[in-house]
């Protein structure tokens, strides 16, 4: 069986398995997209498992926790430069009104256990 066969057998049944896992069809066609991306990537390895659609799933279910977790690879550095640069940086805005005085103190000055 080829990629291509296995993604047009099953994307039915992978979509509904992404709505169920995220409540949303949107989102479960952008999980399912991204994880069949994967899937052609290593489509060698999926081909030699005994169940290649159990293994899709497992990728599916693991491409979706990464996403509630946050992934690391979502956060993304989108400005060019070194991290921490000077250009990185939102610049002071001087004479501006100051703090609002309906807003709350900082907590620096709070014991840690009020923190």
């Amino acid at each position: 069986m080829t990629y291509e066969e296995f993604a047009d057998a099953r994307l039915g049944a992978l979509l509904r398995y992404a709505v169920m896992l995220t409540g949303d069809p949107h989102q479960a066609q952008d999980l399912v997209r991204e994880t069949l991306v994967r899937v052609q990537l290593n489509w060698r390895r999926v081909a030699r498992t005994d169940a290649p659609e159990r293994y899709v799933r497992r990728m599916l279910a693991n491409q979706f926790i990464d996403w509630r977790r946050g992934s690391w690879a979502r956060r993304v550095l989108l400005r060019g430069g070194r991290i921490g640069a000077r250009a990185g940086r939102p610049r002071p805005v001087r004479g501006g009104p100051g703090p609002d005085p309906g807003l709350a103190p900082p907590c620096g000055d709070r014991a840690p256990g009020q923190r």
